[in-house]
């Protein structure tokens, strides 16, 4: 799918929106398929699917931590997040059975016979093409994108644009000098505009 527009994907899922978040489910769970199996060679007697699972622990971390303020794409920080947890569950393995105890770094060589390093590896971002997936996403960002730029007031766009960010609705607060019940307040209202937008495709 190459890269999403993840920003009002993870604007509806931080107000919990399940759609959305099935949707970066999804994304997140077939690059971690990907990811398990170039790990194969040094998974130590791990089977895929025992790492894959460790590896979706990560996910609400990895929504609610990201902020798009730091300036790294979402699907780069899920690579890293996922290279994380794989080398944890793998150190974590080695240490149950007695064995030595490893750390790979981002910019090793991969294996004797492959010249790449790890970061490359992480860098591709290629997952499974789902082309109705895909028409069926493309058609919800463009109904959100057509509605934030004719029909948000300059409030919800500065609150729609913070929380895109990354920042909750106390910091939010903050940050405009608003009541948090006036916050949650524009949050519940674009949330319910946002679907019917996405609903109705007008």
């Amino acid at each position: 799918m190459g890269e999403l527009n993840f920003s009002e994907l993870l604007f509806l899922t931080r107000c919990g929106e399940m759609k959305a978040r099935d949707v970066l489910y999804m994304y997140f769970y077939e690059f971690v398929h990907m990811m398990t199996k170039k790990y194969h060679y040094i998974h130590d007697g791990l089977e895929n699917e025992d790492i894959a699972q460790e590896a979706m622990l990560c996910f609400d971390h990895v929504l609610y931590a990201y902020r798009e303020d730091m300036n790294t794409k979402l699907s780069t920080y899920i690579g890293l997040c996922t290279v994380r947890c794989i080398q944890s569950e793998i150190r974590k393995n080695r240490r149950t059975r007695g064995t030595y105890d490893i750390e790979v770094s981002l910019d090793s060589q991969i294996a004797y016979d492959d010249d790449r390093k790890f970061e490359e590896v992480v860098a591709d971002q290629r997952v499974l093409y789902m082309p109705d997936s895909a028409y069926k996403i493309h058609e919800m960002m463009q109904a959100i994108k057509r509605y934030e730029e004719y029909r948000m007031n300059k409030l919800e766009q500065k609150v729609f644009q913070l929380i895109k960010d990354g920042y909750r609705k106390d910091e939010i607060s903050q940050i405009l000098c608003l009541d948090k019940r006036a916050v949650y307040n524009v949050v519940y209202r674009l949330l319910v505009k946002l679907r019917e937008a996405t609903e109705n495709k007008k």
